[in-house]
């Protein structure tokens, strides 16, 4: 989302009212595009193309009702829970890039291309570039790959089409990590927002965006935002990827007012965990949004970064991955240790605080400087486990130490002593 700020409310209502009756006679979104979209052709350009992913991200392409996307992942495709990254407008999975890259350490991390954008297939059947076509398409995609229980990242529009998707699935949340985005209740949306919800008006001002234009509008209100970023945006908003977003924006013309409400309501009685991140200088959704999340996530942490605009996870992103990261890892603690003493077996029970099973765990059993002996490997831990340590000799008196390991989490040591 890119605009001047909201000035009075009462503008905005005329030009939404406005554009109910309008009608797009430029031809822009046709397969030729017209004068208009053949301009948009011959101006677009990519400067910088696709950079290499991060070490430990992969990338495929996953096809939801006949239409392709890019999917970007990191840590165990087998495990059947997952954070999914959610971007906005005119944004790509690439966004995610940085925080897949850290959480895929310790976890599964999923971000797609939104049907539209990014490396997407541009073009979509009915219905499929909608508020609740995301939703729908969001569905298919996590059945496609096999996830059953998620956290949801969001940032943007995204927080619109994620938490359309929550509000229908709630019992497979387990959290959200809400970036300038979300459940917006009482929210005027930006100016620019109006003007794509009118047909004609929206695909004229989509006409006379250049890069210059892009890049100067958005860093305008965005003064952080890197220029390098700025042009890879510019790189895949072709006319198709425009076309895409006026069809977004006309969805959800006429719901802006209720749909947060809705949202919050189906997910407020969980009172799930979340994380909310909000740059106190973002032009489009205002920072009073962010402690609005708290109706639909009431015990959310909410964070907000003074300095940053729009896009936090860009502006500082140093600071976004750690409040991130923390938020998302689970934490081992062990309950209870059953070892008696002349007894050739030990077993500890373990617990799991938080959104997401620990993968890849085991305990060692160490007296002194020797080993006594080491669990297998459990694949993961959701809540509480059990792992059972066969020693090779019996055990004696004196204190004892118990390393637990899991896949990305720091070691954590716990003494204990046989009596």
């Amino acid at each position: 989302m890119f605009g001047r700020a909201i000035r009075t409310a009462g503008a905005l209502i005329v030009l939404f009212a406005s554009s109910a009756h309008a009608q797009d006679t430029t031809g822009y979104c046709t397969p030729d595009g017209g004068p208009q979209g053949q301009a948009t052709d011959a101006e677009h350009s990519v400067l910088l193309g696709e950079r290499p992913l991060p070490a430990g991200v992969r990338s495929r392409r996953v096809a939801v009702g006949g239409v392709n996307t890019r999917v970007i992942e990191a840590g165990p495709g087998w495990s059947e829970d997952a954070v999914v990254f959610v971007h906005g407008n005119p944004d790509s999975a690439r966004d995610w890039d940085d925080l897949v890259a850290a959480g895929g350490r310790f976890t599964r991390m999923i971000a797609f291309d939104v049907s539209g954008y990014g490396q997407s297939d541009k073009a979509a059947p009915d219905g499929v570039q909608t508020t609740n076509g995301v939703a729908r398409y969001i569905d298919g995609l996590l059945d496609q790959l096999g996830v059953k229980r998620t956290v949801l990242a969001v940032h943007d529009f995204g927080g619109i089409w994620g938490l359309q998707w929550a509000a229908a699935h709630a019992g497979a949340m387990r959290g959200a990590v809400l970036i300038n985005g979300g459940a917006l209740q009482g929210y005027l949306p930006h100016p620019d927002a109006f003007t794509w919800a009118a047909p004609g008006v929206g695909e004229q001002a989509m006409a006379a965006t250049t890069r210059e234009v892009f890049v100067g509008r958005i860093k305008q209100g965005n003064p952080k935002m890197p220029d390098e970023q700025l042009n890879r945006l510019y790189d895949d908003y072709d006319r198709a990827t425009r076309c895409a977003a006026l069809r977004y924006y006309r969805s959800g013309s006429e719901n802006y007012q209720t749909i947060g409400g809705e949202q919050a309501a189906a997910l407020r009685p969980l009172d799930l965990p979340a994380l909310v991140i909000w740059g106190e200088k973002d032009p489009y959704i205002p920072v009073e949004q962010a402690e609005k999340q708290k109706d639909a996530f009431p015990s959310a942490r909410v964070v907000t970064f003074p300095e940053s605009g729009h896009w936090p996870h860009f502006d500082d992103a140093d600071r976004t991955r750690a409040e991130v990261v923390p938020f998302l890892q689970p934490a081992i603690a062990v309950r209870r240790v059953l070892a008696r003493r002349g007894s050739r077996g030990v077993r500890v029970r373990l617990r799991v605080d938080g959104m997401l099973p620990a993968l890849r765990v085991a305990v060692r059993l160490d007296r002194g400087t020797k080993r006594l002996g080491a669990s297998r490997r459990l694949r993961f831990v959701s809540r509480a486990g059990s792992l059972p340590i066969k020693l090779r000799r019996p055990l004696r008196r004196g204190r004892h130490t118990l390393t637990i390991s899991a896949r990305g989490l720091p070691r954590k040591s716990v003494t204990f002593r046989v009596r």
